[in-house]
């Protein structure tokens, strides 16, 4: 079961109710944030896999199936927009945030990052349309936090834990890590209450729907 702790002085508010910054220990049991960990190092595993066998153009041209490092202005991790394990728990979270946050959700889309040593995340805001995100630290190597600032205010996550922040209303970083890897996971929602409120599936028909522009359409 997970513990939800309010942290008070951040409030912003959306349509006609209130998102607060929420730290959720123990969001994903310990076997299941492994076995999702190990899912991630294969992914990327398979990207270095496919370029040696296939070449790094056809890697590079299909970001969706391999994965991709990033070249944005925040980061230039291995990550993956709307894999599928991952497009399914947010669906099976959707509820769990709305409960939390109390606010009507439609489920956006996913994304996840394998930060590795030396990696940063600068200072950003994200896109218009992720207006509530939920980060979770999926497994870490060695087993010590990587602070994110939200805000100024600092989250140290454990693995398992999970931050839920309004992204695009808040700028968040991360130093430079300093150990081997961190397996990072993002759900974003828009509020249906809100000026965002018919955006849904990120434009797609439904979660797990390929999308032509992964790449302009990454996080944020």
């Amino acid at each position: 079961m997970h513990d939800t702790t309010f942290l008070s002085g951040q409030l912003k508010e959306m349509g006609t109710k209130i998102c607060d910054f929420f730290l959720v220990r123990n969001m994903i049991e310990k076997d299941v944030r492994d076995l999702l960990t190990d899912h991630i190092m294969k992914c990327h595993r398979r990207y270095r896999l496919a370029i040696k066998h296939k070449g790094e153009d056809v890697v590079l041209a299909d970001p969706e199936r391999y994965g991709y490092y990033r070249k944005d202005h925040s980061s230039v991790a291995y990550s993956m927009y709307g894999n599928l394990i991952m497009e399914d728990l947010l669906d099976t979270f959707t509820p769990i945030v709305e409960e939390i946050t109390q606010l009507n959700l439609n489920p956006n889309y996913s994304y996840f990052s394998l930060y590795e040593h030396g990696n940063t995340l600068k200072k950003h805001i994200d896109r218009e349309d992720c207006e509530v995100t939920l980060s979770i630290c999926l497994g870490q190597s060695p087993e010590k936090p990587w602070p994110i600032y939200i805000s100024e205010e600092k989250f140290n996550l454990e693995s398992g834990d999970g931050v839920i922040y309004q992204g695009r209303e808040h700028e968040h970083w991360r130093e430079p890590y300093e150990g081997e890897y961190v397996a990072q996971v993002f759900f974003h929602w828009t509020d249906k209450d809100g000026p965002n409120g018919n955006t849904i599936f990120d434009g797609r028909p439904y979660l797990g729907h390929p999308t032509e522009n992964v790449i302009d359409r990454r996080r944020p």
